[in-house]
């Protein structure tokens, strides 16, 4: 499986999100070629910068478009 840059990543990540609601850790690192730690950091650094919101908690995290600020 090959890696992705960032930027890239986060490319992939929209497109899937255009199609379905959310994403899981383990989708997300299938889709960009990442291990689950990785993908985990990578996650992560989109909620930082406003492009994700995490729902859920453990197991059962998983993770959507951020809602716009008012």
């Amino acid at each position: 499986v090959q890696t992705c840059a960032l930027p890239i990543c986060l490319r992939l990540l929209e497109a899937y999100l255009k199609e379905y609601p959310f994403i899981t850790r383990a989708q997300y690192a299938r889709l960009a070629g990442r291990s689950v730690k990785q993908a985990v950091t990578d996650l992560n650094g989109f909620i930082e910068v406003g492009v994700l919101m995490r729902y859920g908690a453990g197991r059962n995290v998983v993770y959507a478009k951020a809602l716009p600020k008012p």
